[in-house]
């Protein structure tokens, strides 16, 4: 069970990372991994775009990219952990896209509607999706 102050350091976690995209000014960083794109952080349009195939490349699942110190394994907390990172990066107007080719598969922040918990997902990839996670 957690108690107030570990969900204050699951909030603090999450601010770490939207504060550390915000402190991008302009400019843009691609990040290759065995020499294919796997990341693209555009700080002008406040947009980080991921690559599913450079995330399975590099070894790596959603629940890496949003994990906190106090996260348990598992769909739900990883969907729990999800929407308070989407609502930290959506406070600073960031928004994160996970896509395999051209097809969106997961967005988080700004851009997502908030009845969705600044979350959306591509529900015709729910396979793909879950091999992410």
């Amino acid at each position: 069970m957690k108690t107030p102050k570990d969900t204050e350091l699951d909030q603090e976690d999450h601010n770490v990372l939207a504060r550390l995209l915000s402190s991008f000014e302009s400019g843009t960083i691609t990040v290759s991994v065995n020499n294919f794109p796997f990341m693209k952080v555009d700080s002008d349009s406040k947009k980080v775009a991921i690559e599913m195939r450079g995330f399975q490349e590099s070894g790596l699942h959603f629940a890496d990219l949003i994990e906190t110190v106090n996260a348990d394994k598992g769909v739900i907390q990883t969907i729990k952990q999800a929407t308070g990172l989407a609502q930290s990066l959506q406070r600073e107007g960031w928004g994160v896209r996970i896509f395999e080719g051209k097809d969106p598969l997961i967005a988080i922040g700004s851009g997502v509607s908030p009845l969705f918990g600044f979350v959306w997902f591509n529900p015709l990839m729910l396979p793909k999706i879950s091999k992410l996670i």
